[in-house]
C-alpha cells in the first residue's frame, strides 16, 4: 500500500472507518471456499486488512486466519476487534510471510491500493501449490483507481488459463 497522504490519513482515521465502513457477507466467504475447495482447516491471508472487516468473517470460517495491514491505527483496531487473527504489520509489496505459506490471500476493497505486479509477485510467493486469490470490493457509485475491471484483467494476465476471474455478486 502506498504511504500517500490519503492512505496515511486512514490511519489516522481508524475508528471512524470501523464504524463507517460496511462489513461482508459471509456468503461471498462461502462462494470463495466452494470455488477454491479450501476447508475450514486452510489458513488464509487477509491482505491489506485495515480494521478487520473481512478478517473477523474469515475466522468464522477458517483455523488460522493472517491479517496483514500496513497502518499501526488500522491494524490497533483489528487486533481488538478480531483477537482471533494472527495480525501483522507488512504490505502487499513485501509479505511478512513464508513461502507457500497459505492456501488463499483474501482483497477486500484493498487491491486498488497495491503496486498490482508487485502485489502479485508477492501472493504468487506466499500461495501454495492450487492457492487461490479472492478480491471483494464493496461496490462504489465512485470509480476506483485502477477500476475493478483493469483489476481483474491484471490478475487474468499474471494467472493460469484454468484459473481465472469469476465474478459473484452477492446483492447485500
Amino acid at each position: 500500500m502506498p504511504h500517500t497522504p490519503v492512505a496515511r490519513a486512514y490511519d489516522r482515521t481508524a475508528e471512524i472507518y470501523e464504524q463507517a465502513r460496511p462489513g461482508w457477507p459471509m456468503a461471498a466467504v462461502e462462494h470463495a471456499m466452494r470455488e477454491l475447495e479450501l476447508e475450514p482447516t486452510a489458513t488464509v491471508l487477509d491482505l491489506g486488512a485495515g480494521t478487520g472487516k473481512l478478517t473477523r468473517v474469515l475466522a468464522e470460517r477458517f483455523d488460522r486466519v493472517v491479517a496483514v495491514e500496513p497502518l499501526d491505527g488500522m491494524r490497533l483496531v483489528l487486533e481488538s476487534v478480531v483477537p482471533a487473527a494472527e495480525a501483522l504489520a507488512g504490505e502487499a509489496e513485501a509479505i511478512p510471510l513464508q513461502n507457500a505459506s497459505v492456501d488463499a490471500v483474501f482483497a477486500a476493497d484493498a487491491f486498488h491500493w497495491f503496486d498490482g505486479e508487485r502485489a502479485l509477485a508477492e501472493i504468487a510467493r506466499v500461495l501454495r501449490p492450487r492457492g487461490g486469490l479472492v478480491l471483494l470490493w464493496n461496490v462504489t457509485d465512485k470509480p476506483t483507481e485502477p477500476s475493478i475491471a483493469a483489476a481483474g484483467e491484471l490478475v487474468n494476465k499474471q494467472g493460469s488459463p484454468e484459473r481465472q476471474v469469476r465474478r459473484y455478486q452477492s446483492g447485500e
